[in-house]
């Protein structure tokens, strides 16, 4: 026996449904100036302001002072990843590029800014990993690099003593 729907209720749960199929598609960009930075203020403070699990480390006014500090020679060359849906901006990736050498074979890497301070994440809307996702396919389509250094960044006693070659708690 086939149970029937109310009328009004089919209806709506075909609008839920229609209106999740309609999401606007993720646009990438990057922004590889400091003086771009600024501009972003207000798009990135009402993104932190939505995100529930970020720490400072994604908030405008720590990164916007960190490139202006370090970015260039010392930390890097900026590489700011933006991800919008329909204009609106539902991402940042804070990175820097660093050329060097590993020995005698030269490397470009891509890693989080502040990578001094073993700390760097992404900020992405709540619940949508997908958005990560795009940081790294349009970073391995529009960036030479040779690796992504994303740092272990937990700050858990235990993570520190293994990072120091010990492995008991401390006290």
């Amino acid at each position: 026996m086939e149970r029937q729907l109310p009328h009004g209720i089919m209806e709506f749960m075909l609008s839920q449904t229609v209106s999740r199929l309609r999401v606007s598609p993720l646009t990438v960009e990057w922004i590889t100036r400091t003086g771009d930075i600024r501009t972003l203020a207000p798009d990135w403070r009402r993104l932190q302001s939505t995100v529930r699990n970020r720490t400072v480390f994604s908030s405008f006014d720590l990164l916007a002072a960190w490139y202006g500090n370090y970015a260039g020679d010392y930390g890097g060359e900026p590489l700011i990843g933006l991800v919008r849906r329909g204009g609106r901006l539902v991402g940042v990736a804070p990175f820097v590029v660093h050329s060097g050498c590993l020995g005698k074979i030269p490397l470009t890497r891509v890693q989080f800014a502040t990578h001094d301070a073993y700390s760097g994440e992404f900020l992405v809307e709540d619940d949508h990993p997908e958005i990560i996702s795009a940081f790294f396919d349009s970073l391995a389509g529009e960036t030479k690099f040779d690796l992504i250094s994303n740092k272990e960044h937990h700050n858990s006693r235990r993570s520190r003593n293994r990072r120091s070659g010990t492995d008991s708690p401390s006290r």
